[in-house]
Order: C-alpha cells, then structure tokens, then sequence
C-alpha cells in the first residue's frame, strides 16, 4: 500500500497558469534591476497586421488612429505560459496529445508557452508562484520579499532541464514484418517532431527572450558536473594541507572550499595568503611560492564557482575587483585559463563569462 501511495504521488498530474496580462509591473520598483519585458521587439519580424473594416455597423470600423498588430511588441496581452511536470507516468509517455490538447482548449487568440519541468525546476517555480499569487493581492503581509523579476528571470530566461524522451518503437520484429509500401511512411521510422522547446524557443524569438536551453538532468547532471569541480579543488587543497603539514594558511583555505563563503570570507582568505606568515610551530612547513600560487587560485575559482552557479545573475563588485587585483600585485594573479569557462558555459549557458575574464586579466 505504501508503495502504491507513493507511486500515485509521483506520478500526479497538474498543472499551473501564468496569464502574462497578470505579470505587468504594478509599481515602478517593480522593475529595479530588470526591464520587466518592456515592450521593445528587437526582431524586426518586416510585418504587421492592420484591422480591416467589415461590418459597417461595428464601431471599431472607424478608429481615431490605425489598429495593427506588430510581432514581439506586446509581451503581456493574449499569451500564457503552463508549466507541467515533465516526470508523471501518462504525462513523458502521452506529451505531445498533452500539448495539442492544450493547444485545442485554449482560446484561439492566446498564444500558449508549454514549460515541461523536473522536480527541481517545478518546485523552484511554484515557490515563485506562490510568492507572485500573494502578490497579487496587494497583501504585503502574506509575502515581503517578492521580486518580479525574479518571476520573469525564471519563466524568460533560466536554462531549465529536460528529461530524457521514453518513446520506444513497439513495432513487431523485422522478420514479421511485410513489405511497406513506398507511399507511406515505415511505422518504425522516428517521427520528425519538434523537440520539447523549439516550440517555446519560437516564442521567445519573437519577443526577444532568451532561449531556452536544456541542462542535462541524467548522466552528466548540471550539480554532479558542479560537485565535480568543488571536489577538484577541494583535493588539491587537500594535497597541498598534506604536503605543508597542515599549514595554517592551507588548512584555512580547506576550510574556506567547505561551505559557501560571502565576500567578506574570500576577502578575509586573501589578506591571510598575501601576508603569508611563517608556521609558528617547527612541524609546519611555509608555503613555497608555487603553493601560495596554487592557494589563491584554488580559493578564487571556488568563490568565482560559488557566485556564478548560486545566483541567476552575477555583479562583479568593486571590492571583489579590488581583493583579485590586491593578489595580481603580489604575483599571484589566478589565470583564466586555469578555470574552466567552457565547462561554466555547458553548465550555465546564459552567464556572461566575459566578466569573469575581465576580472582575471
């Protein structure tokens, strides 16, 4: 019974609505540090559709000024977006009648985004639904910290996974099958439909937000890829802690490559290592300058880690700039190179890795 329970659990079916008309900006700091999908198409899509008067008798036939319909121009009026969990049963064996259902109900002149979300991303999402369903009330009670454009920054722009297609051939064995005839299509061949987001992506083209790309969520998972790199770092700290004899300045930076460090943490690092003070104990052995090096880059690339892969957005601050630019001075300038932005990239295609590079020229 247990069992069953869970398996009918997992395998629920929903789904939730965002109505884009319901996401237009209410107050003017509703759109600090975003631009709240201005209407502002970047596309130049070389159409427009004008209202063509019919009915004499309509009142709309004789407008003050000419009604048309510019592509991308309006990302609120008549579109919404569905997100549905991409993990049920009947849902990753039946997605595309779930989709052309969809499509079918909706009212023909909204135009609909399908999101297919893990259990991740569904649970990330309806943490920020919640938020915006208070929201809406005007009760700032129920909710105090709620962004808008944290919303939009998830639902236009965030790199979502995507699970595995499950579609299997069911065709009978080669030796049962007769002769197909060359004006129908072989029923085992794979059918040629878009994949789970081109739809969407078509979208996003037109209003000119970003894609979205599908992180891999099986072998090769976005986090173990990022738990990959920590732990790198991590045992090469480890090697260094052994080699020293548990020098303070090494044994400081394992521990700094433990949790998730705030600036003043990485900060408080540096000024340990650009002071690089001699053991006080005889059985501790000081840091050659190859080590120190291999210390300060270890420690940078983990924070540079940590600050790309927590937060949606990164800002490279002045005194971050000024801690980097405090080891350049002394030598020990971490190098680019040395940290792996292409891997970055696969992980988090929408961060700007230039910063990164201007920041450890």
């Amino acid at each position: 019974e247990a069992i069953k329970r869970a398996k009918r659990l997992i395998n629920a079916e929903g789904l939730h609505l965002v109505e884009h008309i319901l996401l237009r900006p209410r107050c003017p700091e509703d759109c600090d540090n975003c631009d709240c999908m201005h209407a502002t198409p970047c596309n130049e899509t070389h159409c427009s559709f004008e209202w063509q008067p019919a009915d004499k008798d309509d009142p709309c036939n004789n407008p003050t000024t000419a009604i048309s319909l510019v592509p991308g121009s309006d990302p609120y009026s008549f579109i919404a977006t569905i997100a549905l969990p991409a993990w049920s049963a009947r849902f990753r064996s039946q997605q595309r009648q779930v989709e052309d259902l969809l499509y079918r109900e909706a009212p023909a002149h909204v135009l609909l985004r399908i999101l297919w979300l893990t259990p991740k991303d569904l649970c990330e999402f309806e943490s920020h639904y919640r938020d915006w369903k208070h929201w809406l009330t005007w009760d700032k009670k129920c909710v105090t910290d709620f962004r808008l454009c944290d919303f939009h920054e998830f639902l236009f722009t965030k790199a979502l996974g995507c699970l595995e297609n499950c579609d299997t051939c069911r065709c009978a064995s080669t030796e049962t099958i007769s002769a197909v005839d060359a004006c129908f299509p072989d029923p085992c061949d794979a059918p040629k439909m878009p994949g789970p987001y081109d739809l969407v992506n078509q979208i996003n083209e037109i209003f000119c937000w970003k894609k979205l790309p599908c992180r891999k969520t099986e072998e090769g998972d976005m986090e173990n890829q990022i738990d990959e790199r920590y732990t790198k770092y991590r045992e090469e700290m480890k090697s260094i802690v052994a080699t020293s004899q548990k020098n303070d300045i090494a044994a400081t930076a394992l521990r700094f490559l433990q949790g998730a460090p705030a600036l003043s943490d990485y900060k408080e690092i540096v000024q340990l290592i650009l002071k690089n003070q001699k053991p006080t104990e005889q059985i501790k052995i000081e840091l050659t300058t190859d080590q120190l090096k291999r210390v300060a880059a270890l420690v940078t690339y983990y924070y540079l880690d940590r600050l790309v892969f927590d937060h949606e957005k990164i800002k490279i601050s002045k005194d971050l700039k000024s801690t980097i630019n405090s080891l350049a001075k002394k030598g020990l300038q971490p190098r680019y190179t040395d940290w792996n932005a292409k891997q970055v990239k696969e992980i988090k295609p929408l961060i700007d890795t230039k910063m990164i590079e201007e920041l450890l020229k």
